[in-house]
Parts: structure tokens; sequence; C-alpha cells
């Protein structure tokens, strides 16, 4: 799975959307509500597997039209009784019990993934947000750590470490990290957003504004709720990443 795919497949894997699902942390409502604005798509999942051929993509598909989502783990378990360590299929697994808001389960299935797909960033970035669902931020960040042994240019895993520490309510820890998502991908909306929300935190004015107009040339409607949370007071240090 390549990395310009991975936003979109998170979004699929992680957005619990079915209704009666397990009461979230505020931490985790907050997670949830981050991969919302993006836009889902299963597609995006399953052009990137290397083992599911095409009949069988075709099978998942029909599925998730019909969100048939115990029949998707179902259809997976039966080809890992095949291949028990293809990372595709687990990632299958953890898709499927996250549309059902079953996290636990969702987590394991991305543990396999990691597991079997060890030089793969994406599984550590699944099973970490994974985690943040669960209100669990400090396992989250641990496994993006982890992550970053793999990989020291995704911006995706330097976004969720700085949610993970907006989670914990430690903004001058999720300023860092957000800068450095934005050193790798200046358009990225999200780390836009959650760098003025640490910036608001930390009472950091100045920065703020300058965070807040960044994101509005991206996305307006988020930059408008960015612009509920405005600091009154100014703050002092450096200013935010200059867009390019």
């Amino acid at each position: 799975m390549n990395s310009h795919a991975l936003a979109a497949v998170m979004t699929a894997v992680l957005i619990a959307a079915a209704p009666g699902c397990i009461p979230l942390s505020p931490q985790a409502a907050m997670a949830m509500e981050v991969f919302k604005l993006m836009t889902p798509a299963l597609a995006a999942l399953m052009s990137n597997m290397k083992t599911v051929d095409e009949p069988n993509q075709a099978k998942l598909a029909e599925l998730e039209a019909k969100k048939d989502w115990e029949g998707m783990v179902a259809f997976a378990q039966k080809n890992l009784k095949v291949d028990p360590m293809s990372a595709d299929w687990w990632m299958v697994v953890g898709y499927a019990y996250t549309q059902m808001a079953r996290y636990e389960d969702a987590a394991d299935a991305f543990q396999k993934v990691v597991q079997y797909s060890p030089d793969q960033i994406d599984g550590y970035n699944l099973l970490a947000e994974a985690y943040r669902v669960q209100g669990k931020p400090e396992k989250a960040i641990r496994t993006l750590d982890r992550g970053l042994r793999v990989n020291q240019e995704s911006a995706t895993t330097y976004l969720l470490i700085g949610q993970s520490f907006n989670d914990l309510k430690q903004p001058d820890r999720a300023v860092e990290y957000f800068q450095l998502a934005l050193r790798r991908d200046v358009k990225l909306v999200e780390a836009w957003y959650g760098l003025g929300v640490a910036y608001a935190r930390l009472g950091r004015t100045a920065e703020f504004d300058e965070v807040e107009r960044g994101l509005r040339q991206l996305a307006p409607a988020r930059a408008d709720q960015l612009a509920r949370l405005r600091p009154r007071t100014f703050g002092t240090s450096s200013a935010a990443p200059t867009r390019q």
C-alpha cells in the first residue's frame, strides 16, 4: 500500500458511523471527527493489495455495498485459512471490525498487519488510530514511534502523534509533531488544524492566527471551525510553518 493512498484508506478503515456504536471518550470522538472529514475509499485499500486478486476484490466491493461487515470478516477469515500471514486480508478484517465499532478487534487485526508486514508504515498508522479511537493515546504514540523506525518521512505518522499529544493535553509536544508533519506535506489539512488547536491551548494568539490563515487557503470550512477556538491572550515562541 503506498503512502499517497493512506489518507483515504485510513478513513475507510477508521470512521465509526454505525448507529448504536459504543460510547466514545472525548479524545476518541475528536479522533473520529478528524477522519470523517476525509473521503472514504475501500477502493484505495483494494487497489494496493498485493495478494488479493480481482474476483476477491469484487466480492469485497459487493459486501461493502451491502454493509455486510460480518460477511466481510467471514470472507477474509476464509482466505486467511489459506494464507494466515497475509497482511492484506488482516487489513480487510480490521476495516470490517471498525465499521462495526469493534475497535479492540480492529486493533488486533491491525497488529497482525504490523506483524506480517513490519516494513510498511501503514499498519502502524492504522493500529495507532485504532488505539486513539479507544481513548488510548499513549499506546498510539508508542506504536507510532515504532513506525518511525520504519519510515521517518510519513507525514501521516507525525500527524497522528501530534493528535495523540493533543488528546493527552500536551500541546507543546503536539506543536512539535504537527510542524514535522507539515514539513513533509504542507497541504495536510488536519496537521494545520491540530497545530491551531495546540496553539489555542497554549494561548499563542499570533501563531494561532497565522495557522488559521494558512488553513483557510486549504479548507475554509475547517478554518471556520478552528476560528471558534481562538485564544484571547497573546503568547510567544516560534511561528507556524510557512506554506511553500
